[in-house]
């Protein structure tokens, strides 16, 4: 399940200490990666990177080192996490996690390998992690643990970077979606003759309407959503969908009620199923009605304006 939301997500460099000698010891950086979403969008080719997140390397190099030192970009562990050239296996089939280091030269480092480079080369050096579509069949699984990479130095046993992958590092959605107009969904009524308007539960002037958005993603067609309701001011029972006239120099006793698509009033007190209208290339409309409701007694004529909030939950 989804909802049209933000999400923060803290990502830590943590730097396990520095250990500098006469013997080129230098300082062990340790990256954590921070689990990743993704949407899978439509049309994307096999090889199109997904997403992808760069963390700097913060390792101070020795004094005492001088010259180009030998390195190894080394999979610790389960070798089997190499499913192609310099990408590994996820907890996602059909997409890879291809790990780069990129030195301030410009050199391109994947892993496995063994190279050689100068201290100052690891100055303002980066790793980046990116998602790859490696298959069009995605599916989400579990990966049997962590992955570990490591760069390591000819001259200590402690990993110059130390990087962990999560077992679920990837969290997929299968679509991602929005309204198309995110301020606000104008809805205007045609005017309607106070004499329509003799008693309590008197309705006039339906008027259909549509909320519409749109969804990017590769998982098929969304068909149904749920709709919840908030910030209501409500002029009658909340389950009658009645909304109180906000114009205070407006009409008296009429409010707006809102209808679902079978014409049935929608109550606010419950989380209700829509079902929608798919009007192609991930575009959508939820049909909805809105007509005017006498909610009182008596009844003016004037302005009548009114609003709701709402969340749409989709999957």
């Amino acid at each position: 399940m989804s909802v049209i939301r933000s999400a923060l997500l803290l990502v830590g460099l943590l730097p396990v200490g520095f250990n500098v000698s006469a013997n080129c010891n230098m300082s062990s950086q340790r990256i954590i990666a921070a689990p990743e979403t993704i949407v899978m969008k439509r049309a994307v080719q096999s090889g199109a990177v997904l997403h992808s997140r760069t963390y700097r390397v913060q390792n101070i190099p020795s004094p005492n080192c001088s010259g180009s030192v030998a390195f190894s970009a080394q999979i610790v562990g389960d070798k089997s996490a190499l499913i192609l050239p310099g990408v590994l296996r996820s907890n996602v089939k059909g997409v890879g996690v291809k790990v780069s280091l990129e030195l301030s030269s410009g050199r391109i480092i994947l892993w496995p390998s063994e190279f050689s480079a100068a201290l100052d080369e690891l100055k303002g050096s980066k790793i980046t992690i990116e998602l790859i579509k490696t298959d069009d069949n995605i599916n989400v699984g579990a990966l049997p643990g962590n992955i570990n990479l490591q760069i390591k130095s000819e001259h200590q046993s402690l990993p110059v970077i130390d990087i962990n992958l999560p077992a679920t590092y990837i969290n997929l959605l299968n679509h991602s979606c929005w309204v198309n107009n995110k301020r606000a969904n104008k809805v205007n009524l045609s005017d309607a003759a106070l004499k329509n308007f003799t008693q309590p539960g008197s309705v006039a002037g339906i008027k259909p309407f549509d909320v519409k958005f749109i969804c990017d993603g590769g998982g098929g067609a969304v068909r149904n959503v749920d709709i919840n309701w908030w910030g209501i001011q409500t002029a009658e029972n909340r389950s009658y969908g009645v909304l109180r006239n906000q114009d205070e120099s407006g009409a008296q006793g009429i409010g707006i009620q809102m209808l679902d698509e079978n014409k049935k009033p929608v109550n606010f007190d419950s989380r209700k199923e829509f079902a929608l209208k798919n009007l192609g290339e991930g575009h959508y409309a939820i049909p909805l009605f809105a007509r005017y409701y006498q909610y009182g007694q008596k009844v003016t004529p004037g302005k009548i304006s009114t609003f709701i909030y709402f969340n749409i939950i989709y999957q």
